[in-house]
């Protein structure tokens, strides 16, 4: 009896501390590619991604603005945009904990189960 609740303890004790350690590294990639995205000279303002391994990308370089294509075979310049563009607002800082973000999800989910009664 003590040995299956000491294997369920160790079990429970595992799977949190997989889940930490998932949350651990989420936290640090999602810094890792906020930082990738700009530089002192070079900033990406918006990338759409239009096939498994393809992109575009629009890069404010200096004052210039470029659209450029990346696939796997390469990165190729496709325009050079004379007109002014709107700058991509900074998102607003948000508590986005894991509780948060399944509290907002199920409040929206009942929202929407309550209009289908």
């Amino acid at each position: 009896m003590i040995e299956g609740l000491m294997s369920l303890a160790g079990a429970i004790l595992m799977v949190v501390c997989i889940l930490a350690l998932a949350w651990w590294c989420s936290r640090m990639l999602g810094k890792g590619w906020v930082g990738a995205t700009s530089g002192r000279n070079m900033k990406i303002l918006e990338q759409i991604r239009v096939g498994t391994d393809r992109s575009l990308l629009l890069v404010k370089l200096g004052g210039h603005v470029y659209l450029i294509g990346v696939s796997g075979a390469g990165i190729q310049l496709i325009a050079q945009i004379e007109d002014e563009l709107e700058e991509p607002k900074e998102p607003e800082q948000r508590d986005s904990s894991f509780y948060h973000l399944m509290k907002s999800y199920a409040f929206t989910n009942r929202k929407k189960e309550g209009s289908n009664q």
